[in-house]
């Protein structure tokens, strides 16, 4: 079994999605932020559409998830390994 494969696999598929989601956001920001010149997060969030900010919300839950299977997976591949 490969689970250290697959675990890395998965934590950098977590990492990469979690910075992506920082990306989005401050895409987001910047986007808001060159319209209204409004620098609090109140002011943000009024501006962008509860659909358009969830999907970071999403993209960052589900980079987290990835994250701790990939975790899981290399230290599941580690332990079967010195098992052995």
């Amino acid at each position: 079994m490969h689970f250290t494969k697959i675990g890395a696999l998965l934590l950098s598929l977590g990492l990469g999605m979690i910075v992506i989601s920082g990306l989005e956001k401050v895409i987001l920001f910047s986007a808001v932020f060159s319209k209204t010149h409004a620098m609090s997060m109140e002011s943000i969030r009024i501006n962008i559409p509860d659909y358009i900010w969830n999907i970071t919300e999403y993209t960052y839950i589900s980079g987290l998830v990835l994250l701790i299977l990939g975790v899981i997976g290399l230290l599941a591949g580690i332990y079967l390994r010195t098992k052995k």
